[in-house]
């Protein structure tokens, strides 16, 4: 559709689902059966390009409509959202979605990187634990929490994680923020949507699914219900399984341990100190600690 079509069509559109991350703005408008259009908008911006050839299916580049980025989807859900309703059991439906997902992100892999950009949350999370945020925010209260606990040492671990991920000796077409809330769950037996922004990033190939990882780890160990930890742990063990062949298990482990920092640090920035940022910073801590000891070689790449 052109951009004229698609803003007569939001305006007529129903709006079904509208929330603000602090970090990015959503709604998602209904078109007709089974047919949405998701606009995305965020601090960040949307920059205007095009990805080097079709990305494989069922990944999706945007519009630019207004401002926002504007996908077509068949879903008024994101897994993330789905995997949060307590409702029903979504395992069976997060499994097989995960499934048909997955793989288009490692086709995207073997695209050419000479012109990608750095994938935006491990640059703001690199940024953070290099540079002093503004003091007296919550970001900066987090920087010194995180200092107090992981010593120099520990802030210069983690940032030289984050530059074996933004800048490897061989860097891939990545997604660059592969996550739950970015997969649009098919109603019925429509197909999932994976929403990627209208350029490519590059990083190394173990960041988008050590993202992925990431936040599978951080659902799992937060997640009081045991029968759901377990589903949840079914679903990591799911792409660990037919995801990974080929990738530095050292530096998905270390990409596992920067995505829950990066949430932390997002969440600082994006909606300001809470109490349990503190209980963050020492998994965190454990977890690095882990990703060490597991992976004495270090998995660059």
């Amino acid at each position: 559709m052109t951009t004229d079509t698609l803003r007569a069509v939001l305006r007529r559109g129903e709006r079904v689902v509208e929330h603000d991350s602090g970090s990015r703005q959503v709604r998602v408008v209904r078109t007709g059966a089974r047919r949405y259009l998701w606009c995305l908008s965020s601090e960040q911006g949307h920059l205007e390009g095009c990805p080097p050839g079709p990305l494989p299916e069922p990944m999706q580049a945007p519009a630019i409509v207004d401002g926002e980025a504007v996908y077509t989807a068949y879903g008024a859900s994101s897994l993330a959202s789905m995997l949060l309703d307590r409702e029903h059991d979504s395992v069976a439906k997060a499994a097989d979605t995960l499934a048909a997902v997955v793989p288009a992100v490692l086709a995207l892999h073997r695209l050419p990187a000479d012109s990608g950009l750095p994938p935006p949350g491990a640059l703001r999370l690199l940024n953070w634990l290099v540079t002093p945020p503004v003091p007296g925010s919550a970001l900066a209260r987090l920087r010194e929490t995180a200092s107090g606990s992981w010593g120099i040492t520990g802030m210069e671990e983690l940032s030289g994680w984050c530059r074996q991920l933004l800048e490897p000796a061989r860097p891939v077409g990545v997604h660059g923020e592969f996550s739950l809330a970015n997969i649009v769950v098919g109603e019925g037996n429509e197909p999932a949507v994976l929403l990627a922004r209208p350029v490519l990033h590059r990083a190394a190939a173990e960041l988008d699914l050590g993202w992925l990882l990431g936040e599978l780890t951080e659902l799992e160990i937060v997640e009081r219900d045991p029968v759901r930890r377990h589903a949840v742990r079914t679903l990591r063990s799911g792409v660990m399984r037919y995801g990974t062949a080929g990738l530095s298990t050292g530096l998905l482990a270390k990409a596992v341990v920067l995505r829950i920092a990066a949430h932390a640090g997002d969440f600082a920035a994006y909606v300001g100190w809470h109490p349990s940022l503190a209980g963050y910073v020492e998994l965190i801590r454990r977890l690095a600690e882990a990703a060490v000891t597991d992976h004495p070689e270090g998995g660059s790449s």
